[in-house]
């Protein structure tokens, strides 16, 4: 699990990868602003993790796996380190 921000912007993607630094690239390649890590969560159940984060941020949804999220929402991301 991942979360990156989108420039500047209070923009942040969810996702999942096997490879955090690879998606890092590919993500960055698609976007003119630059992309930031901010945090990762290490699970055995990467789909269903997702899928909660995502339901959980539903209201500031953006655009696909983007989300205009506040810095609350980022922290309450950021307090998981491992969920297994």
């Amino acid at each position: 699990m991942y979360l990156l921000r989108r420039g500047s912007r209070q923009e942040y993607k969810i996702g999942r990868t096997n490879d955090p630094i690879r998606r890092e690239g590919e993500v960055g390649i698609q976007l003119p602003q630059r992309v930031q890590p901010v945090h990762y969560i290490k699970t055995d159940d990467p789909a269903g993790i997702e899928r909660y984060w995502h339901s959980r941020f539903a209201s500031k949804r953006k655009q696909g796996e983007w989300f205009a999220l506040t810095a609350d929402n980022v922290r309450a991301f950021k307090r998981w380190k491992r969920i297994y």
